[in-house]
């Protein structure tokens, strides 16, 4: 009925007969794990009133096809979507989102809209996924491994993050398929290294920027070939930097030797600064 605001905790969970829904006008929370395992249900419109959607609320939803999670609400729970049997997926509310459609192996196309800045584990583990579109808010994003099936995408040139706290991403792992990665790598290495040195309080100032970008090139270990040569090239200013006030061979880190012509004594280039 109209009258309901809230759908509590656990209330229909496990109802694997439960087919559809009709939520009220004046429904604003929909409790965690409300819908879990209801693996007959086909589809949700959620009202214009509603602000909360609560974690795990409809994990295991294996006939839900698409989702809309509309620009009214102000919070969605972790895992809310998990293992759930969704295909079609739209993010519009501005909040963060973290492995809202973990392990949903029917997810192909998925828009994030714009406003959202945070995308936690959002898609990993959606091995269908082929067609996403990411907002230029985004900033901090880890959320596509696994993604076997997706080919090409573009990155925001926002982006300035592939980890946050104790999480440490490892962009793109086993995207066995992947071939197009669209993205100004120099700038995006470049934000991740600003981060670095803003947010780990041991990376203070700039004498450790060097530190900053190994530890930025590290989160690429897993990505694909291309991504990682890409990243590599966009890293070495950094390291020349570094390199040259250390006083040793840009090339290789060895040291020089020689008097009036300088050279490295491990790779043999003449000291070029």
């Amino acid at each position: 009925p109209d009258t309901v605001e809230a759908i509590g905790t656990a209330s229909f969970k496990n109802c694997v007969k439960l087919k559809s829904v009709q939520f009220g006008r004046k429904l604003e929370s929909i409790g965690d794990y409300a819908f879990d395992g209801c693996t007959s249900l086909e589809s949700v419109v959620f009202p214009e009133q509603l602000k909360r959607i609560g974690h795990f609320a409809f994990r295991g939803c294996s006939s839900l096809m698409k989702v809309i999670v509309p620009s009214n609400v102000e919070e969605v729970g972790t895992g809310t979507f998990w293992g759930s049997g969704v295909e079609e997926a739209s993010l519009l509310a501005p909040v963060h989102y973290y492995e809202v459609f973990r392990d949903c192996k029917k997810l192909r196309r998925a828009v994030v809209g714009e406003g959202v800045t945070e995308l936690g584990g959002t898609f990993r583990g959606c091995s269908e996924l082929s067609e996403v579109s990411l907002p230029e808010s985004l900033k901090f994003m880890d959320s596509f491994t696994d993604c076997s099936s997706l080919q090409s995408i573009a990155i925001p040139v926002s982006v300035e993050a592939f980890d946050k706290g104790y999480i440490r991403s490892t962009p793109f792992q086993r995207c066995t398929n992947l071939k197009e990665l669209n993205v100004d790598y120099s700038r995006l290495f470049a934000n991740l290294v600003r981060h670095n040195l803003e947010t780990k309080e041991y990376w203070h100032n700039n004498d450790h920027e060097a530190e900053a970008a190994i530890y930025a090139a590290g989160l690429f270990r897993e990505s694909p070939t291309f991504i990682r040569n890409a990243i590599e090239e966009a890293s070495k200013p950094y390291f020349r930097r570094q390199r040259m006030a250390n006083g040793v061979c840009t090339n290789c880190g060895g040291p020089f030797k020689g008097v009036f012509t300088k050279k490295c004594s491990k790779c043999g280039m003449p000291k070029d600064y």
